[in-house]
């Protein structure tokens, strides 16, 4: 599960022309050297990253040498938090690849840490996740709007593309973003059963457990267990000891994932709410925080996919 790498997902996209990305932290360094590389390899010429603003400056001047605007386009975000969602997608005439993930652009988050990412193709054989693409085809165009360049010859070109314009209800996979409503009002919108358990493993917390206090409260459910890597995680513990919010067999700490016996960064973000007969599973980039749960990027939350 974590020994897969988005890279390797990328070294097989042979048939798009267009990638799209987005990520908080951006070292330039080691996307022109391995990601550009391989999408260049593949006849990708249209590339375009999306990168928190404050983030951009600092890897600027730790790299004042670079092919920024001369080979691809970066586009910087600017809110009053932080511009932290992490997603590519690959767009072709006939064909399209979504990949989220938990990964930042940089070494660390595509060759070392622990991450979880996912991947929908929309192909003449996979129909399914057309909605999906187009959602994610519609947040870029988003945040086209709101960036410091906007870029008009990339996303008139993306009009061109036939599916664009096609629907298909036949995925129950929801594309969740916070640009205009709060994440987890939009679950309590998509989940109408009632939630028996939550299960969160997340590696950063708010300080005083107000995102967990809002789940809580919002799904009406005490059954929240935190897994958390030690000594890695932000999880509060003096506060949660003096305040007693969640009980000792709540927490299941771990230092090294089973599933590849590593000790690296876990840096995932997955929540898991639990009904009687079926379960939710909610991944990409969001923490267990109230500016990435309760907010939408406009009141200073921060603009998670």
């Amino acid at each position: 599960m974590f020994d897969r790498k988005i890279i390797d997902e990328l070294k097989v996209c042979k048939g798009y022309s267009i990638a799209l990305l987005t990520t908080f932290n951006f070292e330039i360094n080691f996307f022109e050297r391995c990601i550009l590389h391989t999408l260049h390899d593949n006849e990708i010429r249209k590339v375009e990253i999306f990168v928190d603003s404050k983030e951009l400056d600092k890897a600027i001047y730790e790299n004042r040498e670079n092919n920024l605007n001369k080979k691809y386009v970066v586009n910087p975000i600017s809110i009053k938090s932080a511009f932290h969602p992490k997603i590519i997608l690959l767009l072709g005439e006939k064909k399209a690849k979504l990949i989220v993930s938990s990964a930042n652009i940089k070494t660390s988050g595509y060759t070392l840490n622990n991450e979880i990412y996912n991947v929908f193709i929309y192909d003449e054989k996979n129909q399914n996740n057309l909605n999906l693409i187009n959602n994610a085809i519609q947040f870029f165009c988003e945040l086209n709007k709101i960036s410091y360049y906007i870029d008009e010859d990339i996303f008139n070109s993306i009009k061109e593309f036939v599916y664009t314009k096609k629907i298909n209800d036949n995925n129950d996979i929801k594309f969740i973003q916070n640009l205009e409503i709060p994440i987890i009002e939009q679950l309590t919108n998509i989940i109408k059963e009632k939630i028996e358990s939550i299960d969160i493993a997340v590696p950063y917390f708010d300080n005083k457990l107000l995102a967990y206090k809002d789940l809580q409260e919002k799904f009406e459910c005490s059954n929240i267990n935190l897994y958390i890597q030690n000594g890695k995680s932000t999880f509060p513990i003096t506060y949660n000891q003096e305040n007693n919010i969640l009980k000792e067999e709540r927490i299941k700490p771990y230092y090294i994932l089973k599933s590849n016996d590593k000790k690296n960064f876990y840096h995932g973000k997955v929540f898991r709410f639990n009904t009687a007969c079926t379960s939710y599973i909610l991944y990409g980039s969001s923490n267990c925080t109230l500016s990435a749960m309760s907010k939408t990027y406009k009141n200073r939350g921060k603009h998670r996919m």
